[in-house]
């Protein structure tokens, strides 16, 4: 035999004790009375609510906090504490031990796959996404649920076998947009530089080359963003400061060079004081800082 719990009784009926207690699944090294005091309780009118599924689930397949809730609803219903501490955990435990013989992280991966999810890890912002997307309470709960009905119901190895998989497949957004790219042979710098006015005396380099300020400040800036994809501790990236009237295009400007990657754009003013703000500009690529001068003027 083999104890089960009601779940979500929706139409209000009170369970019946051969719904508590099954005789699948015999289970030689369950104590009789564990179900003996099962049998002792008195259900009518009353409904034993334990789970939110639409199914009676054993008592094996809940989790800690729903055992706990089970127990302690059977300890209002006259059941002693000692027999819930030294019988009906260390059965359940005892069934949860069998059940699970045989079953390892790989399973709950190799079914994910089956039923068309796929996990990788966002190692720019260390976030875990699933089929391309971050993966959020609403999606893992889906993805549990459907686990859960294939028979494989840890919710903590399912959520390591998770990590595990997407651990094993890495990938940083922006060295992947970047290394997809292909270089034609143009200075494409000097080409972007060469569509704005630059007054400013040309740069004369010491091989005797020079460049417009405008495409010497741009290209340190370019090669300065991408040295800090691949070597962050050893790149200095400078702030390229555009300075103009407002309205002629500056931000739009900005929002446009990044918009292969918008989503790795942030704006917004200075915090140096706020480390959770600090540790959030990790996981951006460019950082544009709107109003530098009234930045300056609060520091």
């Amino acid at each position: 035999m083999t104890a089960k719990a009601t779940t979500a009784y929706t139409n209000g009926s009170a369970p019946k004790i051969d719904e508590l207690i099954s005789a699948s699944n015999v289970l030689d090294y369950a104590p009789p009375s564990l179900f003996d005091e099962l049998e002792s309780i008195d259900l009518e009118g009353d409904k034993l609510e334990v789970w939110t599924l639409d199914r009676v689930d054993q008592l094996s397949e809940m989790s800690r906090a729903e055992l706990g809730k089970f127990c302690a609803q059977l300890k209002q219903r006259g059941i002693s504490s000692d027999w819930l501490r030294t019988e009906l955990r260390p059965a359940v435990n005892d069934i949860k031990r069998a059940n699970a013989q045989g079953v390892t992280w790989t399973d709950y991966v190799q079914t994910a796959k089956e039923l068309d999810y796929s996990f990788r890890l966002n190692v720019l912002d260390d976030s875990l996404e699933v089929n391309g997307q971050r993966i959020t309470d609403v999606a893992e709960a889906e993805i549990l649920s459907r686990l859960h009905a294939q028979g494989l119901r840890n919710t903590d190895v399912a959520r390591r076998a998770f990590l595990t998989d997407g651990g094993r497949n890495r990938y940083h957004p922006v060295k992947d947009y970047l290394e997809s790219l292909k270089w034609d042979g143009n200075d494409h710098i000097a080409q972007l530089c060469a569509h704005f006015t630059d007054s400013h005396e040309p740069i004369i380099y010491a091989d005797g080359g020079q460049r417009t300020a405008l495409h010497a400040f741009h290209r340190r800036w370019f090669i300065g963003a991408v040295g800090k994809v691949y070597n962050p501790s050893e790149c200095q990236n400078p702030m390229l400061i555009l300075d103009g009237d407002q309205g002629r295009g500056k931000s739009y400007y900005v929002k446009w060079l990044c918009s292969p990657l918008a989503h790795l754009h942030f704006e917004g003013a200075i915090r140096p004081d706020d480390k959770d703000f600090l540790l959030y500009l990790t996981t951006r690529w460019l950082w544009e800082v709107g109003e530098l001068g009234a930045t300056m003027r609060r520091a």
